[in-house]
């Protein structure tokens, strides 16, 4: 068979091909109608609700009233004045200092440092029983690990040099004073 005609086949089967598919879609009389937007979910019945009755409570017998505008304390106020200077200086601790972000500078007592964890744990009890704020912390390094056990954090650093006295007498050891960092 000869080049050109084959090439004439092809294309008249091409063309046949696209005929049969697109003819019909040209011709559709059905039209695409766009999706409604009216739900088809049946709207909620209103149910009924119970009628639901209590029984009268004498309020006079059970509450005590509240008595009269005179009757109530109303502090003097030099007194108002007073209780806030209180809370104040309460609220600020003397002798402490501030890193430049003006947050308080915390203090931390290190007391002894252990490879062994019953060792850091057995100390802790001890401090915990004499009434110190005591926490560990875990730090690994060239295979080893180091469980660091500290008293604190205080704001002042003299209350952390009367413990510091105290642990060292008591146990021996010599602690270091180092800052706290969150």
């Amino acid at each position: 068979m000869d080049d050109s005609l084959k090439q004439r086949v092809v294309g008249g089967l091409v063309v046949l091909a696209l005929i049969v598919i697109f003819i019909p879609v040209l011709f559709n009389s059905e039209h695409i109608e766009p999706l409604s937007k009216v739900t088809q979910i049946p709207a909620i019945e209103p149910r009924s609700v119970p009628d639901m009755t209590f029984p009268d409570i004498d309020t006079n017998s059970v509450f005590d009233q509240a008595k009269p505008a005179d009757h109530i304390f109303v502090p003097k106020e030099d007194d108002a004045i007073n209780v806030t200077q209180a809370f104040e200086e309460s609220a600020q601790i003397k002798g402490t200092s501030r890193d430049k972000d003006g947050v308080p500078i915390a203090w931390v007592l290190q007391i002894a440092s252990f490879k062994q964890k019953d060792k850091a744990a057995l100390l802790e009890q001890q401090l915990l029983g004499e009434g110190y704020t005591v926490f560990t912390k875990t730090s690994h390094s060239q295979n080893t690990q180091k469980i660091r056990v500290f008293v604190g954090p205080k704001l002042d650093k003299k209350l952390l040099f009367i413990a510091r006295d105290k642990i060292e007498k008591k146990y021996k050891l010599k602690t270091l004073l180092i800052r706290s960092k969150p």
